[in-house]
């Protein structure tokens, strides 16, 4: 049953996630651009599994990686503030069930073996593309909440 409610609310949720991700994924961008004296533009976010971990990096449009981040705890962090609008009965139920190290569980079983990319696009928008060993897609990050199945 919370997996259920849980799975409805992400949905019901799922614009302002993509609000959140892209906004946070922008002000990295931005941080790291001023801090490597290089143009955001041609920034990537990369998330991938790596040794059984959730990463983030940072690379330049040669694939150079020029940050790292936990992406666990960039992704858990920003699933638990939404969750505060969960209703307060069922928040602690679902904290319980998916906190902390479970919720990156969650994001690696998602993963696996595909990589998320977040980066600007010609009209300087950000843009988010699954990465497989085949092809790479524009993804619609409302639609991919979606068909989220917890």
């Amino acid at each position: 049953m919370v997996r259920t409610i849980l799975e409805n609310h992400l949905k019901t949720q799922a614009p302002v996630i993509e609000q959140d991700l892209m906004s946070k994924a922008g002000e990295l961008l931005a941080y790291v651009s001023k801090e490597q004296n290089i143009s955001a533009y041609g920034l990537s976010l990369l998330f991938k599994v790596a040794e059984g971990k959730l990463i983030g990096q940072v690379i330049t449009a040669q694939a150079k990686e020029v940050y790292c981040l936990d992406a666990g705890a960039f992704f858990s962090e920003m699933l638990t503030t939404r969750l505060e609008q969960a209703p307060d009965l069922l928040k602690k139920q679902i904290l319980a069930q998916l906190g902390g190290s479970k919720m990156e569980a969650l994001f690696i079983s998602m993963l696996q073996k595909d990589y998320m990319l977040i980066r600007y696009n010609r009209k300087q928008k950000l843009e988010l593309h699954k990465i497989t060993s085949t092809n790479s897609e524009l993804v619609n990050l409302q639609d991919f909440i979606k068909t989220v199945k917890l």
